[in-house]
Protein backbone atom coordinates (compact mmCIF):
# COMPACT_ATOMS: atom_id res chain seq x y z
CA UNK A 1 0.00 0.00 0.00
CA UNK A 2 1.34 3.41 -0.50
CA UNK A 3 2.06 5.55 2.08
CA UNK A 4 0.56 9.09 2.16
CA UNK A 5 1.54 12.14 3.35
CA UNK A 6 1.44 12.67 6.80
CA UNK A 7 0.10 16.26 8.64
CA UNK A 8 2.21 18.06 11.33
CA UNK A 9 0.62 17.51 14.78
CA UNK A 10 -0.31 21.17 14.73
CA UNK A 11 -2.26 20.73 11.53
CA UNK A 12 -4.15 18.52 12.37
CA UNK A 13 -5.06 19.89 15.83
CA UNK A 14 -6.17 23.11 13.86
CA UNK A 15 -8.04 20.46 11.11
CA UNK A 16 -9.98 18.39 14.27
CA UNK A 17 -10.81 21.95 15.87
CA UNK A 18 -12.92 23.34 13.03
CA UNK A 19 -15.40 19.83 13.82
CA UNK A 20 -16.83 19.88 17.39
CA UNK A 21 -19.86 18.02 15.67
CA UNK A 22 -17.45 15.50 14.35
CA UNK A 23 -15.69 12.23 16.42
CA UNK A 24 -12.03 12.40 16.38
CA UNK A 25 -12.29 8.69 14.40
CA UNK A 26 -14.91 10.31 11.91
CA UNK A 27 -12.39 13.39 10.90
CA UNK A 28 -9.45 10.87 10.72
CA UNK A 29 -11.56 9.06 8.16
CA UNK A 30 -12.32 12.12 6.96
CA UNK A 31 -8.25 13.52 6.38
CA UNK A 32 -7.09 10.06 5.19
CA UNK A 33 -9.96 10.06 2.31
CA UNK A 34 -8.71 13.84 1.58
CA UNK A 35 -5.41 12.67 1.64
CA UNK A 36 -5.83 9.68 -0.31
CA UNK A 37 -7.91 11.73 -2.65
CA UNK A 38 -4.93 14.32 -3.63
CA UNK A 39 -2.60 11.78 -4.05
CA UNK A 40 -4.59 10.12 -7.14
CA UNK A 41 -5.76 13.75 -8.17
CA UNK A 42 -2.39 15.08 -8.52
CA UNK A 43 -1.95 12.87 -11.21
CA UNK A 44 -5.52 12.55 -12.87
CA UNK A 45 -4.97 14.91 -15.28
CA UNK A 46 -8.01 16.58 -14.24
CA UNK A 47 -10.29 13.49 -13.63
CA UNK A 48 -13.35 14.43 -11.70
CA UNK A 49 -13.36 12.15 -8.08
CA UNK A 50 -16.26 13.75 -5.89
CA UNK A 51 -16.09 13.39 -1.91
CA UNK A 52 -19.43 13.81 -0.16
CA UNK A 53 -19.69 17.44 1.47
CA UNK A 54 -18.30 16.32 4.84
CA UNK A 55 -14.83 15.11 3.47
CA UNK A 56 -15.07 18.14 1.48
CA UNK A 57 -15.56 20.10 4.48
CA UNK A 58 -12.43 19.05 5.63
CA UNK A 59 -10.40 19.53 2.14
CA UNK A 60 -11.53 23.27 2.61
CA UNK A 61 -10.16 23.15 6.27
CA UNK A 62 -6.68 21.79 4.83
CA UNK A 63 -6.81 24.70 2.27
CA UNK A 64 -7.33 27.74 4.39
CA UNK A 65 -4.15 26.84 6.44
CA UNK A 66 -2.16 27.93 3.20
CA UNK A 67 1.38 27.48 4.41
CA UNK A 68 0.79 23.83 5.89
CA UNK A 69 -1.46 23.11 2.33
CA UNK A 70 1.45 24.14 0.13
CA UNK A 71 3.95 22.20 2.06
CA UNK A 72 1.46 19.27 1.73
CA UNK A 73 0.51 19.76 -1.84
CA UNK A 74 4.50 20.10 -2.12
CA UNK A 75 4.87 16.26 -0.53
CA UNK A 76 2.32 14.79 -3.06
CA UNK A 77 3.02 13.07 -6.65
CA UNK A 78 2.40 15.75 -8.87
CA UNK A 79 4.00 18.34 -6.48
CA UNK A 80 2.19 21.17 -7.22
CA UNK A 81 -0.83 23.12 -5.74
CA UNK A 82 -4.09 21.54 -6.02
CA UNK A 83 -6.62 23.84 -6.58
CA UNK A 84 -10.70 23.08 -5.55
CA UNK A 85 -13.01 23.24 -7.76
CA UNK A 86 -16.84 23.68 -6.39
CA UNK A 87 -18.92 21.09 -8.65
CA UNK A 88 -21.73 18.85 -7.06
CA UNK A 89 -21.80 15.25 -8.51
CA UNK A 90 -25.35 15.35 -9.78
CA UNK A 91 -24.30 18.41 -11.45
CA UNK A 92 -20.91 16.97 -13.10
CA UNK A 93 -23.25 14.03 -14.57
CA UNK A 94 -25.71 16.63 -15.89
CA UNK A 95 -23.01 18.20 -17.78
CA UNK A 96 -20.98 15.26 -19.25
CA UNK A 97 -23.61 12.61 -19.13
CA UNK A 98 -24.17 9.82 -17.06
CA UNK A 99 -22.87 6.95 -19.72
CA UNK A 100 -19.27 8.92 -19.79
CA UNK A 101 -19.63 9.72 -15.79
CA UNK A 102 -19.61 5.90 -14.66
CA UNK A 103 -16.78 5.25 -17.00
CA UNK A 104 -14.79 8.51 -15.66
CA UNK A 105 -15.54 7.28 -12.06
CA UNK A 106 -14.66 3.71 -12.96
CA UNK A 107 -11.73 4.16 -14.36
CA UNK A 108 -10.39 5.79 -10.95
CA UNK A 109 -11.26 2.83 -8.95
CA UNK A 110 -9.03 0.35 -9.92
CA UNK A 111 -5.89 3.06 -9.14
CA UNK A 112 -7.62 3.60 -5.74
CA UNK A 113 -7.91 0.07 -5.12
CA UNK A 114 -4.22 -0.65 -6.10
CA UNK A 115 -2.50 1.85 -3.90
CA UNK A 116 -5.11 1.97 -0.72
CA UNK A 117 -6.84 -1.10 -0.79
CA UNK A 118 -10.36 -1.46 -1.03
CA UNK A 119 -12.93 0.05 0.24
CA UNK A 120 -14.79 -0.44 3.10
CA UNK A 121 -18.33 0.61 4.39
CA UNK A 122 -16.89 3.24 6.52
CA UNK A 123 -15.28 4.93 3.12
CA UNK A 124 -18.96 5.61 1.83
CA UNK A 125 -19.22 8.30 4.15
CA UNK A 126 -16.25 9.78 2.72
CA UNK A 127 -16.68 9.35 -1.22
CA UNK A 128 -19.51 10.25 -2.65
CA UNK A 129 -18.49 8.26 -5.94
CA UNK A 130 -19.47 5.05 -4.22
CA UNK A 131 -22.93 6.21 -3.71
CA UNK A 132 -23.17 7.37 -6.81
CA UNK A 133 -22.22 4.04 -8.09
CA UNK A 134 -24.40 2.31 -5.78
CA UNK A 135 -27.49 4.41 -6.83
CA UNK A 136 -27.16 4.58 -10.42
CA UNK A 137 -25.49 2.01 -12.05
CA UNK A 138 -26.23 -0.74 -9.47
CA UNK A 139 -22.75 -1.71 -7.92
CA UNK A 140 -22.26 -2.89 -4.65
CA UNK A 141 -19.49 -2.30 -2.74
CA UNK A 142 -18.44 -5.73 -3.34
CA UNK A 143 -18.75 -5.75 -7.00
CA UNK A 144 -16.84 -1.98 -7.13
CA UNK A 145 -14.06 -3.75 -4.97
CA UNK A 146 -13.67 -6.30 -7.23
CA UNK A 147 -13.69 -4.66 -10.30
CA UNK A 148 -10.99 -2.31 -8.94
CA UNK A 149 -9.35 -5.90 -7.78
CA UNK A 150 -9.46 -7.36 -11.40
CA UNK A 151 -8.21 -4.65 -13.18
CA UNK A 152 -5.24 -3.61 -10.58
CA UNK A 153 -3.98 -6.44 -11.47
CA UNK A 154 -4.22 -6.03 -15.24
Amino acid sequence: MTALPTLSDDYRAIVHSRFDDRTPDVIESQIRAVLEFLHIASNADGMFIPLTRAADDVWHELIVETKYYFDLCSRLPGGSYMHHHAIGIEDYAAQLGKRETVQQFLSWIPLRVRLFGEFTADDKANWAVLEFLEDEVGLSLEQINELGKTHAAS
